[in-house]
């Protein structure tokens, strides 16, 4: 279960190395959007970002769940849920996403986005 464990998080910082991602964030607050571009297909629950760039962003903090908007150039693709999580103290501070596995050819699911410089993250709920 390590191993597997291993090397998920292996693969997932090895994606997520190729991808261009900056942060944004007010002063003396925690970053609460990052720009990130995929090179290849990934999904969220119920959709599918095809490779190209996107606006991760924080809009709403209540009780506890987090409300995550995913957009791109032209529009909003994703709304949805994620509970707070802490970064994995093993966890790459440069590693923004983390993924889970998917069956040969489908796109790997974001379970995960960790703002730059941020020691919470946020776990999309499925």
């Amino acid at each position: 279960m390590v191993t597997r464990k291993l090397g998920l998080f292996a693969c997932a910082a090895a994606l997520v190395a190729g991808f261009g991602i900056t942060s944004s964030q007010a002063l003396g607050n925690p970053p609460t959007t990052n720009f990130i571009k995929f090179s290849r297909a990934v999904a969220l629950p119920g959709t599918v970002l095809n490779p190209g760039a996107y606006t991760f962003e924080v809009v709403d903090m209540p009780n506890g769940v987090d409300l995550i908007r995913v957009s791109d150039e032209q529009r909003s693709r994703y709304l949805g849920f994620a509970i707070p999580v802490d970064r994995p103290k093993a966890m790459d501070p440069q590693t923004a996403i983390t993924f889970g596995e998917a069956p040969a050819g489908e796109p790997l699911p974001i379970m995960g986005w960790y703002p730059l410089g941020s020691t919470i993250g946020h776990q999309f709920i499925r």
